[in-house]
C-alpha cells in the first residue's frame, strides 16, 4: 500500500554540495507544496499563436519563483560573494522572498523548486545507495 507523504518541513542539501563537509555547504529549509498551492504555482498561460491557435507558454522562472515563495522557509550557510552569511528574510503584504535574496539563488532556483515541488528527501546516505 503506498505512503502519504507528509507536508512537514525538511532539510535539502544542493547535489553539488553534498560532499562537501557541513560547515561548507548550505541547507535550505524547505516545505512540499499542498495540492492547491502546487496547482496554483504550476499554473500555465494560453496565448494566440501567429495562427489564431492557442499556445502553451510555459514560464519556468516564474514557477520557480511562486514555488519558492511558498516552499522555501529558510536556509543557512549561503554566503555572498565576499564570503559573508546572508540572512534569510520575507517582507512585504504577501510575505515573499526578497528579489536580493532570490538573485543569489538563481542558479539554483530550479533545483529548490524540484525539491519543493517533488518533495524530495534525499538524504546523503540515500544518495550513495
Amino acid at each position: 500500500m503506498p505512503t502519504v507523504p507528509l507536508l512537514t518541513e525538511f532539510d535539502y542539501v544542493l547535489r553539488e554540495e553534498r560532499e562537501l563537509p557541513p560547515e561548507k555547504r548550505a541547507t535550505f529549509r524547505l516545505r512540499p507544496l499542498k495540492y492547491r498551492e502546487r496547482e496554483e504555482a504550476e499554473r500555465v498561460e494560453l496565448r494566440q499563436g501567429p495562427d489564431g491557435e492557442p499556445i502553451v507558454v510555459s514560464e519556468r522562472l516564474k514557477i520557480a519563483r511562486k514555488v519558492l515563495n511558498l516552499g522555501l522557509m529558510g536556509w543557512s550557510g549561503v554566503k555572498d560573494f565576499e564570503g559573508k552569511e546572508i540572512p534569510f528574510s520575507r517582507k512585504g503584504k504577501k510575505n515573499e522572498i526578497q528579489e536580493e535574496l532570490l538573485d543569489y539563488i538563481s542558479s539554483w532556483a530550479t533545483e529548490l523548486a524540484n525539491a519543493i515541488t517533488e518533495n524530495a528527501r534525499v538524504t546523503q546516505e540515500q544518495e550513495k545507495n
